[in-house]
């Protein structure tokens, strides 16, 4: 129990307190960010990065598979680029299908 000796000291420690409180939930709330990052594919992080813009994600996909898929290539490069895209494709399939308690 506090008791101040006059209403200035008592608001002084009113917004002491009120702002105690509100720096609290701040770090909190940074604390859950960082929390939930740590355990984020990193897959994911990269995709939010993309935003919304369906164009900026279509030509991350585009320069992906370009890395994968080099020109004239032979039968052997098609067949291991094509294992390189389905098990990126799992790998995808894994990240979406976590548990969100532990990431995104």
């Amino acid at each position: 129990m506090f008791k101040a000796e006059t209403s200035t000291t008592c608001a002084g420690w009113m917004n002491a307190i009120q702002s105690a409180k509100h720096t609290d939930a701040i770090v909190q709330s940074e604390l859950e960010t960082v929390r939930i990052r740590s355990v984020t594919s990193p897959r994911i992080i990269a995709f939010d990065k993309l935003g919304s813009n369906d164009d900026l994600r279509s030509k991350q996909a585009q320069s992906e598979l370009k890395c994968m898929f080099v020109p004239e290539c032979g039968p052997e490069q098609i067949i291991a680029a094509t294992q390189q895209c389905i098990s990126f494709l799992l790998d995808v399939d894994k990240d979406c299908l976590a548990d969100p308690s532990v990431g995104r």
